[in-house]
């Protein structure tokens, strides 16, 4: 992936896995990718789709990235 992970926010972990999939519903005709990114040190995820396999991480790699301002 090209891009770079925070730490889970969660559990402090820097290691994780990533799940892609088709998804089977059309949005404005296209069939999206899914793609899951799980801390595996305390499991928490986040899913996002996009139309292409990278965009789906580009998306799912944003949010693991956001954070709330403190």
């Amino acid at each position: 992936m090209s891009v770079e992970l925070k730490p889970c926010p969660f559990c402090g972990g820097i290691s994780f896995s990533y799940r892609f999939k088709k998804d089977n519903r059309m949005v404005f005709g296209v069939r999206h990718e899914i793609c899951t990114i799980e801390c595996l040190g305390c499991t928490a995820s986040v899913r996002q789709a996009g139309s292409t396999r990278e965009k789906a991480e580009e998306n799912a790699a944003d949010i693991w990235n956001r954070r709330a301002e403190t």
